[in-house]
């Protein structure tokens, strides 16, 4: 993910507000926190954290509207961006901090840091009162990829390797994975700068939804067929394009095309393939939004 080192000139936004907390009162209206404050970010930091605290806290650090509707919504993990349309221009370069708390420690996330889906019926609230934030979702037709299969005989790339489906109960045998190391946990990620992964034991799916979240800006579904579980070390070059979407005249490649893009890493190294597709996923539209009024 590149740097946002945009300026922001704005003044410093914050307020505390009361609400009904962890309750759906006679007129419907979503639970909300108890307290909650909302400053706008102009460091002009790149760095960003967002999620929810034990003691029904939730903590934004430099995050723009539309990630915060992103956070708002998603079973477990935010919503991806590109499933967030519209809305006007600022969504996208203003950057807020919030400091949120509940009453009590949310339901579904007693005593400990994670993803709560209590706490975003509660952020839901929060965006529509502070952020005047009107949306509604819809269906619509989007640019993907499949996840495929690139060999015609099927078989895998060096840094594929099935994993036992016991593996997660003792240490992995010897050739289950050409990387597996010891630190990675069963059903995780690790990444080894500057741009290596190495991860045990996932299904395919979470594969695709890796490669979805980490490497490319569309929808990633997976088409290949396999079940069971799988480790792999992958290394590419973030943020490079197809290839086929790099000059093919002949000219010099501008040194930001250099590297293996995750195109490429993935058919040479996994022996699969993003094919491009189109793929109806629901949405949600950004149909109005301020921003929040300074004190």
């Amino acid at each position: 993910m590149s740097k946002d080192r945009c300026a922001i000139l704005a003044c410093v936004m914050a307020a505390v507000v009361p609400s009904a907390v962890g309750r759906t009162d006679a007129f419907g209206q979503a639970p909300a926190f108890d307290v909650a404050s909302v400053k706008q970010n102009t460091s002009g930091s790149g760095q960003r954290s967002v999620g929810f605290q034990p003691g029904g806290r939730f903590t934004a650090r430099n995050m723009t509207l539309r990630g915060l509707i992103a956070a708002a919504h998603g079973t477990p993990q935010p919503l991806p961006l590109y499933r967030i349309v519209g809305g006007p221009g600022w969504i996208d370069s203003d950057r807020f901090d919030i400091d949120a708390r509940a009453a009590a420690d949310l339901t579904d996330l007693p005593g400990r840091p994670g993803w709560s889906s209590d706490g975003q019926q509660m952020l839901k609230a929060l965006l529509v009162d502070r952020f005047r934030l009107v949306s509604h979702q819809e269906m619509r037709e989007l640019p993907a990829y499949a996840l495929v299969k690139a060999r015609s005989d099927g078989t895998f790339g060096p840094q594929l390797t099935m994993s036992l489906e016991d593996a997660c109960g003792s240490p992995p045998p010897p050739g289950t994975s050409r990387s597996a190391p010891e630190s990675v946990p069963c059903g995780g990620v690790r990444f080894t700068p500057p741009e290596r992964v190495s991860a045990r034991h996932m299904a395919m799916d979470e594969i695709a939804r890796f490669i979805m979240l980490n490497a490319v800006d569309r929808p990633v579904l997976n088409r290949t067929d396999l079940s069971g579980h799988f480790n792999m070390d992958l290394e590419f070059t973030r943020g490079l394009p197809p290839p086929e979407s790099q000059s093919s005249t002949g000219e010099r490649v501008p040194a930001a095309f250099t590297g293996t893009s995750i195109f490429t890493a993935l058919q040479e190294q996994l022996g699969l393939r993003l094919e491009p597709i189109r793929s109806r996923l629901e949405v949600i539209v950004v149909d109005d939004a301020a921003r929040p009024d300074p004190n």
